[in-house]
């Protein structure tokens, strides 16, 4: 396995950027969905935050955004006039912020500003200005230098790479190229808030924060090297106690049920979490070479909101965290004591009020099914027709299924990816890899069960390999009672392990809402799984695994 490598042409934090389609913006704003317009009698006041919960450690040692205005508007049309400044004073004096840094409070990185008199009302979208990096006679806030000055090609937003600490030369810090809308507004739309906006009452205070995950919205460019910003935005009101947390513990087998052994259980450290979230309607289409592809989406597929890893102790937070439910997925590429790969457990049913969530979860891990000589791999093709060149960007997931508790359905939960390294690096958040089709030539060491690119790729038709690592094994899948105490069943001996593999396409040097394809996001048939043997690499036959058209 020590020859695999993340992904081809596109790297982002950690083993890869995962942009997951469903993955994006997940965000849930407390209040009632619907249309109600804003009282200009009545005015509430809020309070706007920005944070980046699961910062990557392992690439960039800072990334610098440029902010100057966040804006709501109570329509939910595009293009409508009517948008309001929730931070004024940053379209004077914009604030540079470092995505990498420890939170200022709590959970956040800092204020963005505080506006009262705002009409109430429900607010139906929110965007998000960046200062563009041609940007003259830009004057920051609090008489801040420009961070970025040194950057490769100047301007306001910029990476620099570890191990260097400071944007001192261009050759350790990288401007950061943006979507063409960064200026006009980054929009987190009306069916990315959940349920249905943002609700001011007539003279309360809220606290909304504005989640800029950098993990997945970083990305390096396989044609041109350069690094992307393409914007991964949650949004949400902040209760009083935004957190999840627990531990992840060897687990103990008995039977049909997996528990953690009392009274002194083993810590997992490097394990890592991820907080997921179902999406309110199937979102991914059954797509080749699978039964045809439907314009109508037929599988629910989970949305990914956080990762985590834990520490020494076992331990992990997600913060901050909105009201809503979630699911919690974790998994080790190594166990204590020569435990070797985990199979993944899936726990369900997790809850966050205004209060907060349950902050002493104990989640069990599982060593996988023998023989546990490393993880396995499934290895493919995709590929988009777009005569556009270089091609679309498409992400990849490895997905199992289990059944939510309420209502009850078979819902795919995304397992997060394991890095090929036998020791993770601690704050390191492995994510499965994103490719640009068409950008790079096959590289056989990048998927070993492959040779070459199928005959189809040619012409209009762009593809990419890519190899995904996960564990050789069926989930334990877990429920929170109504107690707040949790219940975990052991997988069926009997049933060979096997996953789904999910992509979802986006148009290449856009932004992470520019859905390139019709449909955008496709799944193999999970009723017809990859099956999966550790330290293996399965290939589908025949390829490309998935196919997306219409992608002009």
């Amino acid at each position: 396995m020590s020859g695999w490598r993340d992904a081809t042409g596109r790297r982002g934090c950690g083993a890869g950027l995962w942009l997951l389609l469903a993955w994006l913006m997940a965000g849930v704003l407390a209040g009632c969905g619907g249309g109600s317009g804003a009282s200009s009698s009545q005015s509430g006041t809020v309070s706007t935050m920005l944070s980046d919960p699961a910062p990557c450690t392992n690439q960039y040692s800072h990334v610098w955004v440029t902010v100057n205005g966040v804006e709501a508007n109570t329509s939910a049309g595009s293009g409508s006039a009517g948008w309001v400044d929730l931070a004024p004073g940053l379209s004077s004096a914009p604030i540079q912020i470092d995505l990498m840094a420890s939170p200022s409070t709590e959970c956040t990185l800092g204020t963005l500003g505080v506006t009262s008199g705002l009409p109430a009302g429900t607010y139906q979208q929110i965007r998000l200005m960046l200062v563009a990096n041609n940007a003259t006679g830009v004057t920051l806030a609090n008489g801040a230098t420009n961070a970025c000055v040194k950057a490769s090609s100047g301007g306001y937003n910029c990476v620099v790479l570890n191990p260097a600490t400071s944007c001192t030369s261009s050759t350790d810090c990288k401007t950061l190229s943006l979507p063409s809308e960064a200026q006009t507004g980054l929009k987190i739309p009306p069916g990315q808030l959940s349920p249905g906006g943002l609700t001011i009452g007539a003279g309360a205070s809220v606290d909304i924060d504005i989640d800029f995950n950098a993990c997945a919205s970083v990305v390096q460019a396989g044609s041109s090297g350069n690094y992307e910003l393409k914007p991964t935005l949650r949004a949400f009101e902040l209760g009083t106690s935004p957190l999840i947390a627990g531990n992840v513990y060897v687990g103990k087998v008995s039977g049909s049920s997996v528990t953690v052994p009392s009274p002194s259980p083993s810590p997992v450290p490097n394990a890592a979490v991820w907080l997921e979230q179902q999406p309110s309607a199937p979102n991914y289409a059954i797509g080749t070479p699978e039964p045809a592809a439907s314009a109508t989406p037929s599988v629910v597929v989970e949305q990914l909101i956080q990762q985590a890893q834990t520490d020494s102790a076992g331990h992990f937070e997600f913060c901050p965290v909105s009201a809503g439910n979630y699911e919690i997925v974790a998994n080790a590429l190594a166990l204590p004591k020569g435990g070797g790969v985990a199979a993944s457990t899936i726990l369900s049913g997790v809850s966050v009020g205004s209060g907060g969530g349950p902050n002493n979860l104990a989640i069990p891990l599982i060593p996988q099914p023998a023989p546990t000589s490393g993880p396995a791999g499934i290895a493919g093709v995709v590929s988009t027709d777009n005569s556009t060149a270089p091609g679309d960007n498409v992400a990849l997931s490895g997905l199992q299924p289990f059944v939510a508790p309420s209502p009850a359905a078979t819902v795919q939960a995304l397992i997060p990816y394991l890095a090929p390294s036998p020791t993770p690096t601690p704050g390191t958040l492995p994510v499965p890899p994103t490719m640009e089709t068409g950008s790079s030539p096959f590289n056989s060491a990048d998927c070993p069960a492959i040779a070459a690119f199928p005959s189809s790729c040619t012409g209009s038709v762009h593809c990419a390999c890519f190899t995904l690592a996960l564990p050789a094994g069926n989930p334990v899948v877990g429920v929170m009672g109504s107690k707040g105490t949790a219940t975990f069943t052991a997988p069926g001996a009997s049933a060979t392990p096997g996953y789904a593999v999910g992509a979802a396409a986006t148009v290449a040097n856009g932004s992470s809402t520019d859905f390139s394809c019709s449909p955008s996001m496709l799944v193999t048939n999970p009723a017809s799984p990859v099956a999966v043997t550790a330290g293996v690499v399965a290939a589908p036959t025949p390829a490309p695994l998935l196919s997306f058209s219409g992608c002009d």
